[in-house]
């Protein structure tokens, strides 16, 4: 939790990092984070665009979401304050 100027608490929202392919970018891959609208970054691999994501949420204390070239989930990292994730589902 973090406080605001009032010194009342409020919890920061998550911001999972989702890598998908990028819509009508044929090839590259995308970085969407939940709370965002538009795209963080386009990458030229999804390798790439998923070691990027993986700093996001580091710094964040959230997810990563992987996606498959057919939009469905192929893995899951999350990190809660660490360096190593806490949960790695996969395949």
């Amino acid at each position: 939790m973090i406080s605001n100027v009032s010194g009342a608490s409020i919890i920061k929202p998550r911001m999972d990092a989702h890598v998908v392919p990028a819509l009508g970018n044929h090839g590259l891959w995308a970085i969407k984070l939940e709370t965002v609208d538009r795209y963080t970054g386009l990458f030229n691999t999804q390798v790439e665009a998923v070691g990027y994501a993986i700093g996001l949420a580091r710094a964040a204390a959230s997810s990563v979401v992987v996606h498959g070239e057919n939009g469905q989930i192929r893995t899951v990292f999350t990190y809660r304050g660490s360096n190593m994730p806490i949960t790695n589902k996969g395949e």
